[in-house]
């Protein structure tokens, strides 16, 4: 939250000076100039804070953010790495609810992510469409950070965007994911590439 600006401080204190001083050249000529520097002191510390925040950080400040929260850059551009960051802040707040996982996995990837919690052999899984291969490793470690101690999940992912329409592999075999999207999803497997890692 950002603290709301004062900008009337030169007139908030002319107004409260007493009746005695009101009307006097050099008393408001004196408290006018203390004022007018504690206005530029308001306008400085604020335009600072608004700048820290991370929509509106770019180059060192952002790179700094990421120092904070333990992500780096590798050589992500800033609109990237904003997103990036803000998935990592996502997942160290996490308390590994359904609603954590999906909104990392949203932040992370910027697309559209399914959450299945009603698996048989896994805790969770997370589907998600429209990923770059060069964002599995990390959305897979943005998804360990987030999920709650002593629970397995893995995400299922493609890198494009129909998901009635592929054909998965993983860790478990592809007959396995196959048969959690066929009865769990009701989704028709044909063919294309899809991977799973697991969490």
């Amino acid at each position: 939250m950002i603290p709301t600006s004062i900008t009337t401080h030169v007139a908030d204190g002319l107004a409260h000076l007493t009746d005695q001083f009101r009307g006097q050249p050099n008393i408001q000529a004196i408290a006018t100039a203390f004022l007018q520097e504690v206005q530029t002191l308001e306008n400085a510390i604020q335009f600072v804070i608004v700048q820290r925040l991370i929509q509106n950080a770019t180059g060192i400040q952002i790179d700094g953010i990421g120092s904070i929260v333990g992500q780096p850059r590798n050589g992500l551009d800033d609109a990237t790495y904003k997103f990036v960051i803000q998935a990592r802040i996502r997942a160290i707040n996490s308390k590994g609810r359904p609603e954590d996982i999906i909104q990392v996995g949203a932040l992370a990837t910027q697309s559209a992510v399914v959450f299945n919690d009603n698996t048989s052999v896994l805790s969770w899984e997370l589907t998600t469409l429209q990923i770059s291969e060069s964002s599995v490793p990390l959305l897979g470690q943005l998804l360990f950070i987030a999920r709650a101690l002593d629970t397995r999940g893995v995400n299922i992912y493609s890198n494009w965007s129909n998901s009635l329409n592929f054909l998965p592999s993983s860790v478990y075999g592809t007959g396995y994911v196959q048969d959690v999207l066929s009865t769990v999803y009701g989704w028709p497997i044909q063919a294309e590439l899809v991977a799973a890692q697991e969490v």
